[in-house]
């Protein structure tokens, strides 16, 4: 069965912290194709021999700062950085914030095990950073791993577990 078939219709690109893309994540978003496992359909797929490990969901803002610190250049004029867990919540923050006028953040989705202390750099220019992950125990050691590494930088964090966005 290939991904249409399958429902997996969301693609979503995922960029490397040099902030070029490197794969994508595919969703399923189709209700008719239910994604409990027991029927062999996962929510997410990847492109097979294009691992995630390391890579983000990333917002323009977001773009221009992993570029720029890739280049030794200034960032981008922020108002505020947020991560988020997971490419449904990326997808919703971005269009939430968009729509209300606040397009000074910058956004970052991370996805298990794609977060890595090499992103810290990102945000040091940044007022302050929220993390949002989701409210289960995995979203929580999840955030806390981020949070400790960008408090080491000494980056102001809030923090929200309070579930999906959506």
């Amino acid at each position: 069965m290939n991904w249409v078939d399958s429902g997996h219709r969301l693609l979503l690109p995922m960029y490397e912290s040099e902030g070029r893309m490197r794969s994508f994540s595919a969703r399923c978003s189709i209700s008719r194709f239910p994604t409990d496992q027991s029927n062999g359909v996962r929510k997410s797929l990847h492109p097979k021999g294009f691992g995630v490990r390391r890579l983000c969901f990333a917002n323009a803002n977001m773009l221009k700062l992993l570029g720029s610190q890739q280049a030794g250049g200034e960032g981008v004029p922020a108002d505020r950085g947020l991560i988020v867990e997971g490419g449904p919540d990326f997808l919703t923050w971005v269009q939430r914030l968009h729509k209300v006028g606040h397009n000074g953040y910058v956004i970052m989705g991370v996805y298990n095990g794609s977060w890595w202390e090499g992103y810290t750099c990102c945000f040091t220019e940044l007022p302050e950073v929220v993390i949002r992950t989701q409210g289960d125990e995995k979203g929580k050691d999840y955030g806390d791993a981020i949070e400790r590494a960008l408090v080491n930088a000494g980056i102001e964090v809030l923090r929200s577990n309070a579930g999906s966005a959506s």
